[in-house]
């Protein structure tokens, strides 16, 4: 029960950091997990690029990965909202069975998105010989 709790305290801490979160209707879908391929619309430039094409890619998809955090955590809030509106409403069965699988694919889309900013881009870029400075966002 107490990791229940916690559980849900991170989920409204996360919440509270989305930036006003839309109501979601129960019968929304889940939104689809974005693949991290699609961040890229090109390629990386070459290491005989000049640095400041290369530097701009890769603060692009500094962007682009922290964009995707910032919505996947919208979508939590949101999600989370729903639940709760289905819980206070005694909703039972198919309508709170769907605002669950919701949340937990909003949780799930969080997770690959943080994991990807915070450690697949971070080592992808150092791969490609980028600087770590480029992917910083000031």
């Amino acid at each position: 029960m107490r990791a229940a709790g916690i559980h849900l305290a991170a989920l409204l801490l996360l919440g509270a950091l989305a930036a006003a979160p839309r109501p979601a209707a129960a019968e929304d879908p889940p939104p689809a997990a974005m693949d991290p391929s699609e961040l890229a619309s090109e390629s990386p430039p070459s290491a005989d690029a000049p640095e400041e094409e290369q530097r701009a890619y890769w603060q692009a998809r500094a962007v682009a990965a922290r964009s995707r955090v910032e919505a996947a955590r919208e979508r939590v809030a949101s999600a989370e909202t729903a639940y709760q509106d289905a819980r206070q409403r005694k909703k039972r069965g198919d309508p709170l069975a769907k605002t669950v699988s919701g949340r937990e694919a909003a949780e799930a889309e969080l997770e690959a998105a943080l994991r990807y900013e915070e450690e697949d881009l971070p080592e992808e870029a150092r791969r490609a010989g980028a600087l770590p400075g480029w992917l910083r966002l000031d």
